[in-house]
């Protein structure tokens, strides 16, 4: 089915049900046709929230969120769609404040299988929290977690943005793993803050993974918020991964550069010395793959 948009919306004092859920998912074509949305006002007890909360095997775009809110008490929260399966979104806008437990994104809190172009978060603060152990991860600018054995493609989108999470918190995406997903000539402005494990200003945290970055940029500052912070870095939180790298370029304030060692990576494993990526104090990227530039 596919539906389009015909009017702006203003949605002040109204409260929005996200279209599709679990294990009713919208599986069909919507176009926004740059209508606009404003005070978009979801806040609900469970997972999938979001303009849409749940899109399967179907596309959305032209989609502008001017104003508002989006908040789960658990997981799957995106500015436009919560969780993302086998679809594709071009041409979207957000303008909103984004909370919830787990898979937190700018555009999307998770996506499998999918294709997100030209899509861009324009502000607004992405928050996961939660006092359980594994409450707050996947947390990012664009996407929360990019997952499974299935390729996702993201590519000329950007987030100007403040992002905080606890664990697996990204500029770019929180989590990218177990496929060989590909984020090309993608940006992020702003505030990355970590209370707990796996930070950078690109990505969390790199998994599993033959995947690559190209032409990405990361501008800001990378705050560690609380005493027991680990394995973060300028543009890495983590990397078990092969992932590869090539132009790009992570440039953060003086503070950020001394707090983080001036380690472009948190933690990191499966590199070797064959691919020229170790230096005299640890595995670290090229200037070729990941270029650093203090302000």
């Amino acid at each position: 089915k596919y539906f389009r948009q015909t009017a702006n919306f203003d949605l002040a004092g109204k409260k929005w049900t996200p279209i599709g859920n679990f294990p009713n998912e919208f599986k069909g074509h919507f176009d926004g046709d740059n209508k606009e949305v404003y005070d978009l006002n979801v806040d609900i007890t469970g997972s999938y929230a979001g303009l849409f909360g749940n899109i399967r095997n179907g596309s959305v775009k032209n989609v502008r969120i001017c104003s508002g809110s989006v908040k789960a008490s658990v997981h799957y929260v995106g500015g436009i769609v919560g969780e993302f399966n086998y679809s594709t979104m071009e041409n979207c806008t957000a303008s909103v404040n984004v909370s919830g437990n787990s898979n937190v994104g700018g555009l999307a809190g998770s996506i499998l299988g999918s294709t997100i172009s030209n899509c861009h978060f324009l502000s607004g603060e992405i928050v996961g929290s939660g006092d359980g152990n594994w409450d707050g991860e996947y947390v990012g600018g664009i996407v929360g977690h990019v997952q499974s054995s299935n390729v996702s493609t993201v590519k000329d989108c950007s987030a100007n943005a403040s992002v905080k999470g606890k664990l697996n918190v990204g500029g770019l995406c929180g989590w990218f793993g177990n496929s060989d997903h590909i984020f090309s000539n993608c940006t992020m402005k702003g505030i990355v803050t970590v209370t707990k494990d796996y930070c950078g200003g690109l990505v969390g945290n790199l998994y599993d993974s033959n995947g690559k970055f190209e032409s990405c940029q990361f501008e800001g500052s990378i705050k560690k918020d609380g005493d027991n912070v680990s394995n973060t870095g300028i543009a890495i939180g983590a990397d078990l991964s092969n992932v590869t790298f090539s132009e790009c370029v992570c440039t953060v304030d003086e503070q950020t550069n001394t707090s983080l060692g001036r380690e472009k990576v948190g933690y990191i494993e499966n590199k070797s010395a064959e691919n020229e990526k170790v230096r005299s104090d640890g595995y670290a990227y090229s200037d070729t793959d990941i270029k650093v530039i203090v302000k």
